[in-house]
């Protein structure tokens, strides 16, 4: 086809079309997200996992030994992806210290405290009541941790998540480093070492 046989063509099409005829009608658009957008979407979908209280599917609570019971994996679990809260009571960090020392008088009680800063004030999440979740069970190792905590911020209030740090294969047990390395803590509990 030559060039003026062609832009006869093209002209009765655009009249047809009612499009200039020199301007081609829009592409292929791109189903790309900005980068705002995913954002948005990753926190609704963390606000979601922390209402209804979820965690990742393939994980099991286990006796580990002298640590008492851990969590392990039953499937395989990618790098970077959402596992669990650590949840409980959100505590400013005199409550937390009021109830520390509740905690010890009573030895047949755990202490289950992760403190933390946000916005410039220390935190403390309290969950040492047993209520179901699995965050508060995982233990702590400084050299195989798998997990690391973020602190995600919804509504205003934080709240501790914890994200895989590596590919974790199935029967692995999920730990991190709880950042306690205080005299008292490992003559407590000597696998604090590990």
């Amino acid at each position: 086809m030559n060039s003026a046989s062609h832009l006869r063509r093209l002209r009765c099409e655009s009249k047809r079309l009612n499009v200039h005829p020199y301007i081609r009608p829009a592409g292929r658009r791109s189903g790309r997200k900005c980068r705002s957008t995913l954002e948005k979407e990753k926190l609704d979908s963390w606000r979601e996992n922390i209402t209804l209280n979820k965690h990742v599917d393939g994980l099991k609570v286990v006796d580990v030994g002298e640590k008492g019971r851990g969590v392990v994996t039953t499937n395989h679990l990618p790098r970077g992806i959402f596992v669990c809260e650590y949840h409980g009571k959100l505590l400013t960090k005199e409550q937390a210290t009021q109830k520390e020392g509740e905690y010890q008088k009573d030895t047949n009680i755990g202490c289950y405290m992760y403190h933390f800063s946000f916005r410039g004030k220390d935190y403390c999440i309290d969950a040492t009541e047993e209520d179901g979740t699995i965050g508060r069970l995982i233990n702590h190792s400084r050299r195989q941790n798998n997990l690391k905590t973020t602190i995600v911020d919804v509504d205003d209030t934080p709240h501790l998540m914890f994200f895989t740090q590596r590919d974790i294969s199935p029967g692995t047990e999920l730990l991190y480093d709880y950042g306690d390395q205080s005299k008292q803590s490992i003559e407590s509990h000597p696998w604090l070492k590990l």
